[in-house]
């Protein structure tokens, strides 16, 4: 639905910052300055 309204939407599971919240942190800014529409980050969303 966000993405629909032209939202650009980020999930970040809770299982990610265990493993590095450097590298997640990281990674969530670079989609920031980034032009894709999704990020996901840990476990799938299937």
């Amino acid at each position: 639905m966000l993405h629909a309204l032209g939202w650009r939407v980020a999930v970040v599971w809770e299982c990610a910052l265990k493993h590095s919240v450097e590298e997640t942190a990281q990674a969530v800014e670079e989609w920031l300055h980034g032009d894709e529409d999704v990020l996901v980050i840990g476990q799938s969303i299937d």
